[in-house]
């Protein structure tokens, strides 16, 4: 059975739970230190404290069973079992990438990315999209990232739909806007290494 996979959830960062937790608290910076440039030797240096917060999370889980007749697993040629956990496995995969990203942060959910507070968002609606519309928009999004959190993206997640759309464009002289690698068209707008 097909399945969309993880692919946003492999990205964010992961971390181990400490077992026997129910809820974790992770530190947040609301005040940062400071440095200043000094004037002269033996000069006073800079001092802010630091001021801390944290951020609380409440431990979510995910499960699913599957009730197997003992017959089914005697008598299949193949290990049946390992296949009903592939298929579990894949579903969790699934269920996991939507939490991440769109999680309500109620009944039992995760506060999905698209539901944080402080997201930098960039709008684009068109009733005819054009390739070089979102591409501007995709640019401003890249933009406002390195405006607010000082560093560039590292990923840029959208639908596999989406991306083959992307992939399919072509200029008014009919040569791909995204191109196999850097050694493409001069009026690439991407290139494509692959998608994951």
């Amino acid at each position: 059975l097909a399945r969309a996979g993880r692919p946003t959830a492999n990205v964010v960062t992961n971390l181990a739970l400490p077992p026997g937790t129910d809820s974790i608290n992770v530190p947040l910076i609301t005040t940062g230190t400071s440095t200043a440039m000094q004037t002269a030797d033996n000069q006073s240096v800079s001092e802010t404290d630091i001021v801390d917060s944290s951020v609380a999370a409440g431990v979510k889980t995910v499960a699913g069973q599957q009730d197997v007749a003992v017959q089914l697993l005697e008598q299949s040629p193949v290990n049946f079992d390992q296949i009903i956990f592939a298929d579990l496995t894949a579903d969790l995969a699934t269920r996991i990438d939507v939490q991440v990203l769109s999680g309500s942060n109620a009944n039992g959910q995760v506060k999905g990315i698209r539901g944080a507070t402080g997201v930098n968002t960039t709008t684009y609606t068109d009733s005819s999209p054009t390739v070089g519309e979102l591409y501007s928009k995709l640019a401003d999004a890249v933009q406002k990232i390195h405006t607010n959190r000082y560093m560039s993206p590292t990923h840029i997640i959208m639908h596999p739909r989406r991306w083959a759309w992307m992939l399919a464009a072509l200029d008014s002289s009919n040569r791909p806007l995204i191109v196999p690698s850097a050694q493409g068209p001069q009026n690439s707008v991407g290139t494509f290494g692959g998608v994951i």
